[in-house]
């Protein structure tokens, strides 16, 4: 996954919660995503928005995520956690998803753990991708993607 790519999904999670984005991030930079256009239509790119998130028609954060291994998803689910941004039973998963993989061997004396637990995604591909530049309930379905991965990698 391209820096560019990365950049595309903060602007389109800021697009598709109702935030405003700045100058140099309008969406006409990012040839390639079904149903936008300049930036003026936010229909469309909540739709891409959907899209990238869930995995779905575009290469995006889905596969980005299902590339990550098991230190950069343990500490991700860390951050989430500490954030509190899973609600209910998705907060206790995640806890104890963290406390499982935290026991397989490498994965908290790890650099891609520690990033993690900052928030920074690690793909497989080597990218990264800081939590951070994202807001409210996109940042929310990231860390439940994320949860989901690292369940399977239990």
């Amino acid at each position: 996954m391209s820096i560019t790519r990365l950049s595309c999904l903060a602007a389109i999670g800021a697009v598709a919660i109702g935030t405003a984005l700045p100058a140099h991030a309008q969406l006409g930079q990012f040839p390639g995503l079904s149903g936008s256009t300049s930036g003026s239509s936010t229909g469309g790119l909540a739709g891409a928005a959907s899209n990238l998130l869930g995995g779905g028609g575009l290469p995006g954060l889905g596969s980005a995520i299902g590339s990550t291994g098991s230190s950069n998803a343990a500490g991700i689910l860390s951050y989430c956690v500490q954030n509190q941004l899973l609600g209910g039973a998705q907060q206790a998963a995640a806890t104890s998803t963290v406390s499982s993989l935290s026991q397989q061997q490498g994965v908290t004396g790890s650099n891609a753990y520690t990033q993690g637990q900052s928030g920074t995604l690690v793909t497989g591909q080597g990218q990264s991708f800081s939590l951070d530049s994202l807001k409210g309930q996109v940042k929310s379905k990231v860390c439940s993607l994320m949860l989901n991965h690292a369940k399977s990698l239990l």
